[in-house]
């Protein structure tokens, strides 16, 4: 199992609201230098999760990315997760997702495009939305203080979805993680 984290790499997007699964990946990965892999970060994982990706293609080409890794490693798209930011939730909150369409994320958009599927599963680490603030000029914002408070406390539950996903499946972590704001 691979957990791939989407985000744009650079210290000007480190804590802007898109970065959401690349700061999830920074929280579930151990200390340690990363290997360069198909335009990616990839950070040694442990017993239940080969690795850790960070793609450094930009949001809207990560799944240049993913198909790169899926072919090197000759994995299927059955073991991926990846992670990102879901305007459509409330800050606090996640969902664990099977397939679906990207709901104009266009990181999921590149991703769904270059392995022909959009049937892989997603972890949804909502960012909120602010509907007076253009999408694209929101995402790109850095989250406040209190919001990244909220953001690591969600962290921490999300490292659990994703070990829960692992050891118990999909169907039992959506039932357990679905349901609830954790602020």
């Amino acid at each position: 199992m691979y957990v791939i984290g989407l985000g744009n790499p650079g210290l000007s997007y480190k804590k802007t609201r898109h970065n959401a699964g690349f700061m999830f990946i920074d929280h579930m990965r151990a200390i340690g230098r990363p290997k360069r892999l198909c335009n990616s970060y990839l950070y040694k994982g442990n017993s239940k999760i080969e690795g850790f990706v960070k793609p450094m293609t930009y949001m809207n080409l990560s799944g240049n990315a993913v198909k790169c890794l899926l072919d090197k490693h000759k994995l299927n798209k059955d073991e991926l997760i990846i992670c990102h930011d879901d305007l459509d939730l409330p800050l606090g909150t996640l969902r664990i997702k099977n397939g679906g369409g990207s709901g104009g994320h266009k990181g999921l958009e590149s991703i769904m495009e270059n392995i022909g599927s959009n049937s892989f599963l997603r972890l949804r680490i909502g960012i909120s939305k602010v509907n007076s603030i253009a999408t694209i000029d929101y995402v790109l914002q850095d989250f406040s203080g209190n919001e990244l408070e909220t953001l690591n406390k969600t962290f921490i539950i999300a490292k659990n979805a994703i070990y829960d996903i692992i050891n118990i499946g999909v169907s039992k972590a959506q039932t357990k993680y679905n349901r609830r704001a954790y602020e």
